[in-house]
Protein backbone atom coordinates (compact mmCIF):
# COMPACT_ATOMS: atom_id res chain seq x y z
CA UNK A 1 0.00 0.00 0.00
CA UNK A 2 2.55 2.24 0.89
CA UNK A 3 4.47 2.03 -2.69
CA UNK A 4 1.00 2.29 -4.19
CA UNK A 5 0.35 5.56 -2.58
CA UNK A 6 4.15 6.61 -3.54
CA UNK A 7 3.98 5.51 -7.47
CA UNK A 8 0.45 6.47 -7.84
CA UNK A 9 -0.69 3.17 -9.60
CA UNK A 10 -4.25 2.99 -8.50
CA UNK A 11 -4.56 -0.52 -9.38
CA UNK A 12 -2.31 -1.39 -6.49
CA UNK A 13 -4.14 0.25 -4.38
CA UNK A 14 -7.40 -2.27 -4.81
CA UNK A 15 -4.93 -5.23 -4.68
CA UNK A 16 -3.56 -3.45 -1.39
CA UNK A 17 -7.17 -3.29 -0.02
CA UNK A 18 -8.20 -6.82 -1.67
CA UNK A 19 -5.46 -8.52 0.55
CA UNK A 20 -6.36 -6.76 3.89
CA UNK A 21 -4.55 -3.32 3.96
CA UNK A 22 -5.83 -0.34 5.54
CA UNK A 23 -7.10 2.41 3.30
CA UNK A 24 -6.27 5.06 5.33
CA UNK A 25 -2.91 3.92 7.14
CA UNK A 26 0.59 2.48 6.98
CA UNK A 27 2.99 1.39 8.70
CA UNK A 28 6.19 3.27 8.30
CA UNK A 29 9.84 2.97 9.67
CA UNK A 30 11.72 6.03 11.46
CA UNK A 31 15.23 6.38 12.72
CA UNK A 32 15.88 4.99 14.70
CA UNK A 33 14.37 2.25 13.99
CA UNK A 34 10.88 3.49 15.07
CA UNK A 35 7.36 2.21 13.78
CA UNK A 36 4.98 4.60 13.74
CA UNK A 37 1.31 5.32 11.47
CA UNK A 38 1.06 7.25 8.66
CA UNK A 39 -1.69 8.53 6.73
CA UNK A 40 -1.93 7.29 3.08
CA UNK A 41 -3.47 10.24 2.12
CA UNK A 42 0.09 11.73 3.43
CA UNK A 43 1.88 9.94 1.23
CA UNK A 44 -0.16 10.85 -2.27
CA UNK A 45 0.09 14.74 -1.35
CA UNK A 46 3.78 14.16 -0.60
CA UNK A 47 4.69 12.72 -4.34
CA UNK A 48 1.75 14.88 -5.95
CA UNK A 49 -0.26 12.05 -6.94
CA UNK A 50 -3.39 13.44 -7.93
CA UNK A 51 -5.69 10.64 -8.73
CA UNK A 52 -4.40 8.27 -6.18
CA UNK A 53 -5.16 10.98 -3.49
CA UNK A 54 -8.83 11.58 -5.36
CA UNK A 55 -9.27 7.96 -4.91
CA UNK A 56 -7.95 7.06 -1.69
CA UNK A 57 -10.87 10.09 -0.15
CA UNK A 58 -13.47 7.60 -2.23
CA UNK A 59 -12.53 5.07 -0.69
CA UNK A 60 -12.86 6.00 2.61
CA UNK A 61 -9.10 7.46 3.81
CA UNK A 62 -9.53 10.34 6.40
CA UNK A 63 -7.14 12.34 8.17
CA UNK A 64 -8.28 11.86 11.86
CA UNK A 65 -7.11 7.93 12.10
CA UNK A 66 -6.51 6.99 15.38
CA UNK A 67 -2.65 5.83 15.86
CA UNK A 68 -1.49 9.03 13.77
CA UNK A 69 0.64 11.35 15.37
CA UNK A 70 -0.24 15.18 15.42
CA UNK A 71 3.11 15.97 13.50
CA UNK A 72 2.15 13.83 10.49
CA UNK A 73 -1.50 15.80 10.01
CA UNK A 74 0.51 19.18 10.02
CA UNK A 75 2.79 17.52 7.32
CA UNK A 76 0.01 16.43 5.45
CA UNK A 77 -1.19 20.40 5.68
CA UNK A 78 1.71 21.75 4.98
CA UNK A 79 2.20 19.26 1.57
CA UNK A 80 -2.02 20.52 0.79
CA UNK A 81 -0.86 23.71 0.91
CA UNK A 82 1.99 23.47 -1.26
CA UNK A 83 0.12 21.68 -4.46
CA UNK A 84 -3.73 23.60 -5.65
CA UNK A 85 -5.23 20.94 -7.43
CA UNK A 86 -4.49 18.60 -3.94
CA UNK A 87 -6.85 21.39 -2.01
CA UNK A 88 -9.17 22.19 -4.10
CA UNK A 89 -10.14 18.19 -4.12
CA UNK A 90 -9.39 17.82 -0.54
CA UNK A 91 -12.13 20.72 0.28
CA UNK A 92 -14.04 19.49 -2.84
CA UNK A 93 -14.49 16.46 -0.89
CA UNK A 94 -16.02 18.12 2.25
CA UNK A 95 -13.38 16.70 4.30
CA UNK A 96 -12.30 19.80 6.04
CA UNK A 97 -14.34 19.11 9.41
CA UNK A 98 -11.84 16.55 9.80
CA UNK A 99 -9.02 18.54 10.64
CA UNK A 100 -8.02 20.75 13.66
CA UNK A 101 -9.53 23.80 13.95
CA UNK A 102 -5.77 25.78 14.67
CA UNK A 103 -4.72 23.91 11.15
CA UNK A 104 -7.59 25.52 9.06
CA UNK A 105 -6.34 29.28 9.58
CA UNK A 106 -2.79 27.99 8.52
CA UNK A 107 -4.28 26.64 5.16
CA UNK A 108 -6.40 30.17 4.87
CA UNK A 109 -3.11 32.60 5.51
CA UNK A 110 -0.98 29.73 3.08
CA UNK A 111 -3.68 29.99 0.46
CA UNK A 112 -3.81 33.80 0.45
CA UNK A 113 -0.50 33.78 0.17
CA UNK A 114 0.34 31.52 -2.48
CA UNK A 115 -1.02 33.16 -5.59
CA UNK A 116 1.31 30.67 -8.06
CA UNK A 117 -0.97 27.32 -7.07
CA UNK A 118 -4.06 29.24 -8.86
CA UNK A 119 -2.52 30.51 -11.55
CA UNK A 120 -4.06 28.11 -14.10
CA UNK A 121 -7.71 29.19 -12.85
CA UNK A 122 -7.81 32.03 -10.07
CA UNK A 123 -11.77 31.88 -9.48
CA UNK A 124 -10.49 28.50 -7.81
CA UNK A 125 -8.65 30.52 -4.79
CA UNK A 126 -11.43 32.60 -3.81
CA UNK A 127 -13.28 29.27 -3.62
CA UNK A 128 -11.28 27.50 -1.63
CA UNK A 129 -11.34 30.44 0.81
CA UNK A 130 -15.12 30.70 0.71
CA UNK A 131 -14.58 26.55 1.69
CA UNK A 132 -12.45 27.31 4.39
CA UNK A 133 -14.13 30.21 6.06
CA UNK A 134 -17.62 28.01 5.96
CA UNK A 135 -15.56 25.21 7.52
CA UNK A 136 -14.93 27.16 10.50
CA UNK A 137 -11.04 28.90 9.81
CA UNK A 138 -10.72 31.78 11.88
CA UNK A 139 -10.59 34.92 9.34
CA UNK A 140 -8.64 36.52 12.37
CA UNK A 141 -5.91 33.62 12.83
CA UNK A 142 -2.79 34.77 13.45
CA UNK A 143 0.60 33.27 12.78
CA UNK A 144 4.33 33.52 12.04
CA UNK A 145 5.12 34.04 8.14
CA UNK A 146 7.28 31.14 6.85
CA UNK A 147 9.72 29.31 9.50
CA UNK A 148 10.72 31.94 11.30
CA UNK A 149 9.55 34.33 14.52
CA UNK A 150 10.57 37.68 12.45
CA UNK A 151 6.86 38.34 10.80
CA UNK A 152 3.72 37.91 12.32
CA UNK A 153 0.53 37.69 10.03
CA UNK A 154 -2.82 37.17 9.64
CA UNK A 155 -5.22 36.83 6.59
CA UNK A 156 -5.69 39.97 6.12
CA UNK A 157 -2.59 40.84 6.17
CA UNK A 158 -2.04 38.15 3.70
CA UNK A 159 -4.59 39.88 1.55
CA UNK A 160 -2.81 42.89 1.58
CA UNK A 161 0.35 41.45 0.44
CA UNK A 162 -0.67 40.07 -2.35
CA UNK A 163 -3.25 42.68 -2.99
CA UNK A 164 -6.22 40.35 -2.93
CA UNK A 165 -8.67 43.45 -2.50
CA UNK A 166 -11.12 40.90 -3.01
CA UNK A 167 -9.95 38.65 -0.74
CA UNK A 168 -9.69 41.55 1.30
CA UNK A 169 -13.57 42.57 1.24
CA UNK A 170 -14.77 38.83 1.36
CA UNK A 171 -12.65 38.48 4.95
CA UNK A 172 -14.30 42.10 6.26
CA UNK A 173 -17.64 40.48 5.26
CA UNK A 174 -17.24 37.19 7.20
CA UNK A 175 -15.80 39.08 10.70
CA UNK A 176 -12.09 39.88 9.96
CA UNK A 177 -11.08 43.02 12.44
CA UNK A 178 -8.93 45.69 11.07
CA UNK A 179 -9.44 47.54 14.16
CA UNK A 180 -8.16 45.65 17.48
CA UNK A 181 -4.83 45.51 18.49
CA UNK A 182 -4.27 42.09 19.44
CA UNK A 183 -1.63 39.63 20.84
CA UNK A 184 0.96 38.78 18.50
CA UNK A 185 1.28 34.30 18.71
CA UNK A 186 3.93 34.47 21.01
CA UNK A 187 2.56 37.08 23.52
CA UNK A 188 5.89 36.73 26.06
CA UNK A 189 8.42 37.16 22.93
CA UNK A 190 6.97 39.50 20.32
CA UNK A 191 8.35 39.91 16.40
CA UNK A 192 10.30 42.05 14.94
CA UNK A 193 7.27 43.07 12.52
CA UNK A 194 4.02 42.73 13.92
CA UNK A 195 2.16 42.83 10.37
CA UNK A 196 -0.84 40.87 12.27
CA UNK A 197 -2.23 44.21 12.43
CA UNK A 198 -3.36 45.26 8.86
CA UNK A 199 -2.86 48.34 8.83
CA UNK A 200 1.21 47.57 9.56
CA UNK A 201 1.52 45.18 6.70
CA UNK A 202 -0.32 48.00 4.24
CA UNK A 203 2.77 50.24 5.89
CA UNK A 204 5.44 47.62 4.74
CA UNK A 205 3.86 47.15 1.48
CA UNK A 206 3.95 51.19 0.75
CA UNK A 207 7.58 51.10 1.71
CA UNK A 208 8.92 47.84 -0.23
CA UNK A 209 6.36 48.09 -3.54
CA UNK A 210 8.78 49.62 -6.52
CA UNK A 211 5.59 52.48 -6.82
CA UNK A 212 5.17 52.96 -3.52
CA UNK A 213 1.38 51.34 -3.69
CA UNK A 214 -0.84 53.22 -1.25
CA UNK A 215 -4.37 51.43 -2.01
CA UNK A 216 -3.86 48.76 0.44
CA UNK A 217 -3.06 51.60 3.35
CA UNK A 218 -6.13 53.19 2.03
CA UNK A 219 -8.29 50.16 1.94
CA UNK A 220 -7.11 49.32 5.62
CA UNK A 221 -7.97 53.05 6.85
CA UNK A 222 -11.35 52.58 5.77
CA UNK A 223 -11.62 49.41 7.36
CA UNK A 224 -11.20 51.45 10.38
CA UNK A 225 -7.21 51.07 11.08
CA UNK A 226 -6.09 53.24 13.57
CA UNK A 227 -2.92 55.41 12.34
CA UNK A 228 -2.18 56.16 15.36
CA UNK A 229 -1.17 52.48 16.90
CA UNK A 230 1.87 51.78 19.24
CA UNK A 231 2.63 47.87 19.22
CA UNK A 232 5.04 46.21 20.79
CA UNK A 233 7.80 44.36 18.95
CA UNK A 234 11.13 43.00 19.28
CA UNK A 235 14.62 44.85 18.20
CA UNK A 236 16.67 42.31 16.63
CA UNK A 237 20.04 43.15 17.85
CA UNK A 238 21.50 45.14 20.22
CA UNK A 239 25.45 45.05 20.89
CA UNK A 240 25.37 41.12 20.90
CA UNK A 241 21.76 41.20 23.67
CA UNK A 242 19.68 38.24 22.74
CA UNK A 243 17.02 40.89 22.00
CA UNK A 244 15.41 43.91 23.05
CA UNK A 245 11.68 45.50 23.21
CA UNK A 246 10.75 48.11 21.60
CA UNK A 247 7.23 50.43 20.82
CA UNK A 248 6.56 50.58 17.38
CA UNK A 249 4.50 53.38 15.36
CA UNK A 250 3.90 52.76 11.38
CA UNK A 251 6.18 55.69 10.73
CA UNK A 252 8.89 53.82 12.60
CA UNK A 253 7.69 50.90 10.39
CA UNK A 254 8.07 52.62 7.08
CA UNK A 255 11.39 54.21 7.44
CA UNK A 256 12.80 50.99 8.58
CA UNK A 257 11.14 49.30 5.59
CA UNK A 258 11.90 51.39 2.78
CA UNK A 259 13.89 50.01 -0.20
CA UNK A 260 13.96 52.66 -2.92
CA UNK A 261 15.84 56.00 -1.73
CA UNK A 262 18.12 56.55 -4.65
CA UNK A 263 14.66 58.79 -6.53
CA UNK A 264 11.21 59.11 -7.60
CA UNK A 265 9.69 55.69 -9.05
CA UNK A 266 7.85 55.30 -12.70
CA UNK A 267 4.48 57.40 -11.49
CA UNK A 268 6.31 60.81 -9.44
CA UNK A 269 6.30 58.98 -6.39
CA UNK A 270 9.27 58.85 -3.71
CA UNK A 271 10.15 57.92 -0.40
CA UNK A 272 9.19 61.27 0.99
CA UNK A 273 5.91 60.82 -1.10
CA UNK A 274 4.94 57.89 1.12
CA UNK A 275 5.43 59.37 4.52
CA UNK A 276 3.69 62.58 3.54
CA UNK A 277 1.10 59.66 2.92
CA UNK A 278 1.24 58.38 6.53
CA UNK A 279 1.21 61.84 8.07
CA UNK A 280 -1.24 63.17 6.27
CA UNK A 281 -3.84 60.83 7.78
CA UNK A 282 -2.81 60.76 11.39
CA UNK A 283 0.39 58.79 11.69
CA UNK A 284 2.54 59.66 14.68
CA UNK A 285 6.14 61.47 13.63
CA UNK A 286 7.85 60.52 17.09
CA UNK A 287 8.77 57.99 19.21
CA UNK A 288 7.16 56.61 22.63
CA UNK A 289 9.18 55.94 25.22
CA UNK A 290 7.95 52.81 27.87
CA UNK A 291 7.16 55.70 30.68
CA UNK A 292 5.40 57.50 28.18
CA UNK A 293 2.90 54.73 26.62
CA UNK A 294 2.66 52.41 28.87
CA UNK A 295 -1.02 52.71 30.14
CA UNK A 296 -1.74 51.95 26.45
CA UNK A 297 0.22 49.23 25.94
CA UNK A 298 -1.34 45.68 25.62
CA UNK A 299 -0.83 43.48 28.39
CA UNK A 300 0.95 40.67 26.31
CA UNK A 301 3.80 43.58 25.77
CA UNK A 302 3.92 44.27 29.45
CA UNK A 303 4.54 40.79 30.61
CA UNK A 304 6.97 40.22 28.13
CA UNK A 305 8.81 43.65 29.52
CA UNK A 306 8.63 42.26 33.03
CA UNK A 307 9.79 38.47 32.06
CA UNK A 308 12.68 39.65 30.27
CA UNK A 309 13.47 42.45 33.07
CA UNK A 310 13.86 39.35 35.36
CA UNK A 311 16.44 37.83 32.99
CA UNK A 312 18.13 41.07 32.26
CA UNK A 313 18.72 41.63 35.85
CA UNK A 314 20.29 38.49 36.31
CA UNK A 315 22.55 37.98 33.06
CA UNK A 316 23.54 41.00 32.32
CA UNK A 317 22.20 43.61 35.21
CA UNK A 318 19.87 45.81 33.20
CA UNK A 319 16.80 46.97 34.66
CA UNK A 320 15.23 48.26 31.55
CA UNK A 321 15.30 45.51 28.45
CA UNK A 322 13.76 47.97 26.15
CA UNK A 323 15.25 49.61 23.37
CA UNK A 324 15.74 53.31 23.76
CA UNK A 325 15.15 54.73 20.85
CA UNK A 326 16.80 57.54 18.66
CA UNK A 327 15.01 60.61 16.48
CA UNK A 328 13.95 59.77 13.36
CA UNK A 329 16.23 61.58 11.23
CA UNK A 330 19.40 60.69 13.35
CA UNK A 331 17.84 56.89 12.88
CA UNK A 332 18.61 57.73 9.04
CA UNK A 333 21.68 58.83 8.81
CA UNK A 334 23.16 56.47 11.11
CA UNK A 335 22.74 54.20 8.52
CA UNK A 336 24.28 55.74 6.15
CA UNK A 337 27.07 58.56 5.26
CA UNK A 338 26.26 61.81 5.93
CA UNK A 339 27.32 61.72 2.25
CA UNK A 340 24.37 60.00 0.79
CA UNK A 341 22.25 63.69 1.28
CA UNK A 342 24.21 65.10 -1.49
CA UNK A 343 22.86 62.01 -3.69
CA UNK A 344 19.72 61.09 -2.25
CA UNK A 345 17.21 63.59 -2.92
CA UNK A 346 14.26 61.92 -1.40
CA UNK A 347 16.40 61.01 1.82
CA UNK A 348 16.97 64.90 2.12
CA UNK A 349 13.29 65.26 1.78
CA UNK A 350 12.05 63.04 4.08
CA UNK A 351 14.81 64.24 6.79
CA UNK A 352 13.25 67.77 6.52
CA UNK A 353 9.69 66.04 6.93
CA UNK A 354 10.51 64.54 10.13
CA UNK A 355 12.15 67.82 11.46
CA UNK A 356 9.36 70.19 10.75
CA UNK A 357 6.64 67.30 12.07
CA UNK A 358 8.09 66.04 15.21
CA UNK A 359 8.26 66.94 18.29
CA UNK A 360 11.69 67.62 19.21
CA UNK A 361 12.88 69.73 22.05
CA UNK A 362 15.51 72.30 21.27
CA UNK A 363 17.98 70.21 23.27
CA UNK A 364 17.32 67.39 20.98
CA UNK A 365 17.79 69.20 17.79
CA UNK A 366 21.12 70.82 18.95
CA UNK A 367 22.54 67.29 19.64
CA UNK A 368 21.38 65.37 16.46
CA UNK A 369 22.61 68.76 14.01
CA UNK A 370 25.98 68.34 16.17
CA UNK A 371 26.20 64.29 15.82
CA UNK A 372 27.31 65.07 12.18
CA UNK A 373 29.95 66.59 10.00
CA UNK A 374 32.01 66.63 7.16
CA UNK A 375 35.51 67.40 5.69
CA UNK A 376 35.91 67.28 1.89
CA UNK A 377 39.90 66.80 2.76
CA UNK A 378 39.01 63.69 4.17
CA UNK A 379 35.72 62.27 3.34
CA UNK A 380 34.90 61.06 -0.32
CA UNK A 381 32.20 61.76 -2.28
CA UNK A 382 29.71 64.64 -3.03
CA UNK A 383 29.95 67.57 -0.38
CA UNK A 384 26.75 67.78 1.68
CA UNK A 385 27.21 70.87 2.89
CA UNK A 386 23.95 72.09 -0.29
CA UNK A 387 21.78 69.59 1.65
CA UNK A 388 22.85 70.46 5.13
CA UNK A 389 22.25 74.28 4.52
CA UNK A 390 18.48 72.89 3.23
CA UNK A 391 18.10 71.00 6.78
CA UNK A 392 19.65 73.90 8.87
CA UNK A 393 17.32 76.72 7.34
CA UNK A 394 14.25 74.35 7.65
CA UNK A 395 15.20 73.93 11.43
CA UNK A 396 15.55 77.78 11.63
CA UNK A 397 12.09 78.09 10.84
CA UNK A 398 10.31 76.10 12.98
CA UNK A 399 12.24 77.21 16.05
CA UNK A 400 12.57 80.55 15.22
CA UNK A 401 11.58 81.44 18.57
CA UNK A 402 14.58 79.52 20.27
CA UNK A 403 17.59 80.37 18.30
CA UNK A 404 19.74 81.20 20.95
CA UNK A 405 19.14 78.50 22.54
CA UNK A 406 19.55 76.37 19.47
CA UNK A 407 22.71 77.93 18.03
CA UNK A 408 24.32 77.79 22.21
CA UNK A 409 23.55 74.17 22.58
CA UNK A 410 24.64 73.16 19.22
CA UNK A 411 27.94 74.58 19.81
CA UNK A 412 28.69 73.35 23.50
CA UNK A 413 27.80 69.83 22.49
CA UNK A 414 29.50 69.51 19.47
CA UNK A 415 32.92 70.87 21.30
CA UNK A 416 32.15 69.33 24.64
CA UNK A 417 30.36 66.41 24.28
CA UNK A 418 31.34 64.52 21.36
CA UNK A 419 33.06 61.68 23.57
CA UNK A 420 29.65 61.29 25.22
CA UNK A 421 28.03 60.44 21.10
CA UNK A 422 30.25 58.31 19.78
CA UNK A 423 30.45 55.84 23.44
CA UNK A 424 26.55 55.73 23.03
CA UNK A 425 24.87 55.46 20.05
CA UNK A 426 26.06 53.52 17.18
CA UNK A 427 26.66 54.60 14.29
CA UNK A 428 29.89 56.69 12.47
CA UNK A 429 31.87 58.79 14.71
CA UNK A 430 31.76 62.68 13.48
CA UNK A 431 34.97 65.16 13.32
CA UNK A 432 34.91 67.36 15.86
CA UNK A 433 34.59 70.50 13.42
CA UNK A 434 34.14 70.27 9.78
CA UNK A 435 32.35 72.16 6.89
CA UNK A 436 29.16 71.63 8.50
CA UNK A 437 29.66 72.96 11.63
CA UNK A 438 30.63 76.41 9.85
CA UNK A 439 27.65 76.09 7.77
CA UNK A 440 25.54 75.26 10.80
CA UNK A 441 26.65 78.24 12.77
CA UNK A 442 26.93 80.69 9.62
CA UNK A 443 23.01 80.03 8.75
CA UNK A 444 21.79 79.97 12.66
CA UNK A 445 23.35 83.37 13.03
CA UNK A 446 21.85 84.60 9.26
CA UNK A 447 18.56 83.62 10.74
CA UNK A 448 18.83 86.57 13.74
CA UNK A 449 20.69 83.65 16.44
CA UNK A 450 22.82 85.42 18.69
CA UNK A 451 26.53 84.31 19.02
CA UNK A 452 26.83 86.37 22.79
CA UNK A 453 23.85 85.10 24.23
CA UNK A 454 24.06 83.83 27.47
CA UNK A 455 21.13 81.79 28.71
CA UNK A 456 20.07 81.72 32.75
CA UNK A 457 20.64 78.67 34.93
CA UNK A 458 18.51 76.42 36.80
CA UNK A 459 19.28 79.13 39.33
CA UNK A 460 18.41 82.13 37.60
CA UNK A 461 22.24 83.42 36.81
CA UNK A 462 23.38 83.79 33.86
CA UNK A 463 26.10 81.25 32.49
CA UNK A 464 28.83 82.72 30.51
CA UNK A 465 28.76 82.77 26.42
CA UNK A 466 29.52 80.21 24.17
CA UNK A 467 33.02 81.71 23.21
CA UNK A 468 34.07 81.92 27.02
CA UNK A 469 32.31 78.74 27.98
CA UNK A 470 34.44 76.87 25.33
CA UNK A 471 37.67 78.46 26.84
CA UNK A 472 37.04 77.91 30.23
CA UNK A 473 35.86 74.09 29.36
CA UNK A 474 39.95 73.97 27.33
CA UNK A 475 41.82 75.79 30.27
CA UNK A 476 40.14 73.97 33.44
CA UNK A 477 41.38 69.89 32.62
CA UNK A 478 43.50 68.81 35.75
CA UNK A 479 47.10 68.21 35.52
CA UNK A 480 46.59 64.75 36.23
CA UNK A 481 44.27 63.95 33.42
CA UNK A 482 46.44 65.92 30.94
CA UNK A 483 49.59 63.93 31.57
CA UNK A 484 47.75 60.66 29.73
CA UNK A 485 49.11 60.21 26.66
CA UNK A 486 47.50 56.99 25.19
CA UNK A 487 45.10 54.86 24.90
CA UNK A 488 46.54 52.41 27.32
CA UNK A 489 46.13 54.78 30.21
CA UNK A 490 42.49 54.64 29.39
CA UNK A 491 42.90 50.68 30.90
CA UNK A 492 43.95 52.38 34.45
CA UNK A 493 41.83 55.96 34.15
CA UNK A 494 38.55 54.46 33.14
CA UNK A 495 37.21 57.19 30.88
CA UNK A 496 40.18 59.55 32.05
CA UNK A 497 41.80 59.63 28.19
CA UNK A 498 38.40 60.20 26.33
CA UNK A 499 38.11 63.02 28.84
CA UNK A 500 41.23 64.32 27.94
CA UNK A 501 40.58 64.46 24.45
CA UNK A 502 37.39 65.92 24.79
CA UNK A 503 39.04 69.20 27.07
CA UNK A 504 42.22 69.05 24.81
CA UNK A 505 43.03 72.32 22.50
CA UNK A 506 43.60 71.05 19.11
CA UNK A 507 44.74 73.36 16.52
CA UNK A 508 40.92 72.46 14.54
CA UNK A 509 39.59 73.78 17.53
CA UNK A 510 41.78 76.42 17.71
CA UNK A 511 41.17 77.54 14.52
CA UNK A 512 37.19 77.47 15.31
CA UNK A 513 37.99 79.70 18.55
CA UNK A 514 39.30 82.07 16.16
CA UNK A 515 36.43 81.57 13.51
CA UNK A 516 33.92 82.23 16.01
CA UNK A 517 35.46 85.62 16.65
CA UNK A 518 36.49 86.76 13.60
CA UNK A 519 33.48 86.08 11.37
CA UNK A 520 30.60 84.82 13.60
CA UNK A 521 31.03 87.84 16.04
CA UNK A 522 31.91 86.38 19.20
CA UNK A 523 33.09 88.66 21.28
CA UNK A 524 35.94 88.02 23.34
CA UNK A 525 35.82 91.03 26.10
CA UNK A 526 32.69 88.85 28.04
CA UNK A 527 34.19 87.27 30.97
CA UNK A 528 32.92 84.34 32.80
CA UNK A 529 33.67 82.84 36.39
CA UNK A 530 36.76 80.77 36.74
CA UNK A 531 36.97 78.20 39.67
CA UNK A 532 40.71 77.91 39.74
CA UNK A 533 40.40 81.50 40.85
CA UNK A 534 37.94 81.46 43.40
CA UNK A 535 35.15 81.70 40.48
CA UNK A 536 36.41 85.01 39.79
CA UNK A 537 35.52 86.76 36.71
CA UNK A 538 37.82 86.37 33.61
CA UNK A 539 38.13 86.86 29.85
CA UNK A 540 38.88 83.89 27.94
CA UNK A 541 42.67 85.30 27.79
CA UNK A 542 42.86 85.29 31.09
CA UNK A 543 42.15 81.73 31.90
CA UNK A 544 44.99 80.93 29.43
CA UNK A 545 47.28 83.39 30.83
CA UNK A 546 46.46 81.21 34.22
CA UNK A 547 46.63 78.10 33.25
CA UNK A 548 49.94 78.88 31.27
CA UNK A 549 51.39 80.06 34.60
CA UNK A 550 50.93 76.63 36.01
CA UNK A 551 52.81 75.43 33.24
CA UNK A 552 49.83 72.86 32.58
CA UNK A 553 49.49 73.50 29.30
CA UNK A 554 51.69 70.49 26.98
CA UNK A 555 54.11 72.66 24.04
CA UNK A 556 51.31 72.19 21.23
CA UNK A 557 48.50 72.88 23.31
CA UNK A 558 50.43 76.48 25.22
CA UNK A 559 51.48 77.67 21.57
CA UNK A 560 47.92 77.17 20.16
CA UNK A 561 46.96 78.89 23.84
CA UNK A 562 49.23 81.98 23.55
CA UNK A 563 48.32 82.40 19.47
CA UNK A 564 44.80 82.78 20.92
CA UNK A 565 45.55 85.14 23.40
CA UNK A 566 47.44 87.70 21.39
CA UNK A 567 43.81 87.50 19.25
CA UNK A 568 41.68 88.24 22.27
CA UNK A 569 44.23 91.13 23.23
CA UNK A 570 44.15 92.76 19.59
CA UNK A 571 40.12 92.16 19.72
CA UNK A 572 39.97 94.14 23.41
CA UNK A 573 42.02 96.64 22.30
CA UNK A 574 40.25 97.79 18.83
CA UNK A 575 37.10 96.24 19.02
CA UNK A 576 37.19 95.72 15.24
CA UNK A 577 36.76 92.28 13.65
CA UNK A 578 38.45 93.38 10.63
CA UNK A 579 41.87 94.26 12.98
CA UNK A 580 41.14 90.65 14.29
CA UNK A 581 41.72 89.11 11.04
Amino acid sequence: MKWACKSGVDSLVHTALAYGASVGTVDVVTEPEKQMKTLTLYLAAKFRRLETFKLLINLGARTDEAGVPALTVKQFVRRLCASGPLLVAFLDAGMISQLPRGLLGKILVSVILDLSNFQDDPSERLKCIQLLLDGGADPNYITFRGKTTKESICPLSAAVFTNSFDVFDLLIERGADAKTVRDPPNPLYPPERPCHHPILAAVVVLATSDNFNAEPLQRCIDAGGDMEMVVGARYRHFRGVPYLLRLLTPVDLYLGAVRNWEGEAENGRDAAWGLKYLLDRGALPYHFSESEHLEHLPQHFIDALNLTKEGYRSLYMRDQPIWVPRPFPQELLDRRHISVLAKSIPLLSVVKLLLAHGHLSTKEVAIFLARYDYRSCVDTGPSPVPAWTEIIDAVAVKYASDLDMLLYTYIEDKETHCHRRRLLYPGPNPHHVGELAITTVQRLVAAGANINFRPKDCKGEERPTILALLCQHYAKLPPWIRRLKSVSDWDMHGNSYALRITHRLTPQRKRFVEWLVCEAGADPTIGAKYPPLDSQVCSPAEMFMEVMKKGLWQDTEGELADQLCELFDRFSVSGDLSHAR
